[in-house]
């Protein structure tokens, strides 16, 4: 029976370092895979994808201290810094967790067809406004043609 190389280094992933990991998917790239490994360093625990906008279930969140939590204000940070999460990401940060915030990159004609430079606000708003430790970016195309689109997200940060 034939070896998958991704679902190898998918197993291999979970067992690795950061550092390791970064190389890990740098090699799926360059065996030109269409989906890299997803990385996730050892210990994961669970997130948290909130859409919320109560203090009292994010008090709940803090308290049961997930690993990482996902702010999404508006569809993305919103129009503007909104004080309930100027106010709740150093809470998170104080109480251990990562935070990040959500972006998406759906535009009108399929996944990966948001504007860059839209992309690239919320990214930069989201760091600005709310100060998260990371970025999710959603709604991402699994065509490997879009990986110059994805990587240009990347410098953003």
């Amino acid at each position: 029976m034939p070896v998958n190389i991704y679902d190898e280094l998918l197993a291999l992933s979970a067992r690795l370092t950061t550092a390791e990991a970064r190389a890990a998917a740098l090699e799926a790239r360059v065996l030109k895979l269409e989906t890299p490994p997803v990385v996730v360093p050892p210990p994961s625990k669970l997130g948290l994808v909130s859409y919320f906008r109560s203090t009292t279930l994010w008090d709940a969140v803090i308290a049961a201290k997930p690993q990482v939590c996902m702010i999404n204000p508006g569809s993305g940070p919103g129009p503007s810094a909104d004080s309930l999460y100027v106010g709740l990401v150093p809470k998170c940060k104080t109480a251990g967790l990562t935070v990040y915030g959500y972006v998406h990159s759906k535009g009108p004609t399929g996944y990966g067809t948001r504007p860059l430079a839209d992309v690239k606000a919320d990214i930069l708003n989201h760091i600005a406004w709310y100060g998260v430790n990371g970025i999710f970016i959603d709604c991402t195309s699994t065509d490997p043609a879009y990986l110059p689109y994805y990587t240009d997200l990347w410098a953003a940060r």
